[in-house]
């Protein structure tokens, strides 16, 4: 499912609109299946369909 209100909240993009700034690269993304698959987030609960190429105004570079 999704967390829409959270979404909202972040601002979350299904494809990011910033070069080299995606959730693959985000610490808070927790990646899927795959590098192509649908994962989780740390800061929004309850959402298993996070795209790794998505962004959102929570996102922080991996270390």
């Amino acid at each position: 499912g999704t967390n829409a209100s959270m979404r909202k909240a972040f601002n979350y993009q299904e494809v990011s609109k910033t070069a080299g700034k995606n959730c693959a690269n985000c610490a808070q993304f927790i990646p899927g299946a795959s590098a192509s698959a649908a994962g989780a987030c740390k800061v929004i609960p309850g959402d298993s369909q996070i795209q790794p190429t998505g962004y959102c105004d929570a996102y922080i570079v991996k270390k």
